[in-house]
């Protein structure tokens, strides 16, 4: 229930980092310090920030991990709406799919952890429907 009127519209940018490893293909999760849900990296753009420059800073701020290269010329687009403090929210969050690379090392303020999974595996670790849908379209479009 919308009290206050006020509909507050956000834009994210993330990506959807992925590896190789001998037993084949890999996720990384990360654990949202707000809320502890799983899903993916992503943040706000920066001024004058383009959305592909955007997702690689924060994957890099919240892991440590670089983009090695693209697996999708197409990004990736989640909508959801959730209600804070009397505001509903619309998130949009526009992910592109990489090939990652580096060590982990998670963003304390706004991570809990980070994990590396199986693809077959991460559909039962994310926490929200809207990623999970999410994962299963980009599955399509990399395989």
């Amino acid at each position: 229930m919308l009290l206050s009127g006020v509909i507050v519209i956000d834009l994210s940018y993330g990506i959807v980092p992925f590896r190789r490893t001998h037993q084949g293909w890999e996720v990384l999760l990360i654990q949202h310090r707000k809320d502890h849900y799983w899903g993916f990296p992503k943040g706000h753009l920066e001024k004058g920030e383009e959305m592909l420059d955007g997702a690689v800073r924060e994957l890099f701020e919240e892991t440590n991990l670089t983009v090695d290269d693209l697996l999708c010329d197409t990004p990736f687009v989640e909508h959801y709406q959730f209600e804070v403090n009397k505001q509903v929210v619309k998130k949009t969050v526009t992910y592109f799919a990489a090939y990652v690379s580096g060590e982990i090392k998670v963003q304390d303020a706004e991570i809990l952890q980070a994990r590396w999974c199986p693809v077959d595996l991460a559909l039962t670790i994310l926490t929200y429907d809207e990623a999970k849908n999410l994962f299963k379209t980009v599955l399509t479009k990399i395989a």
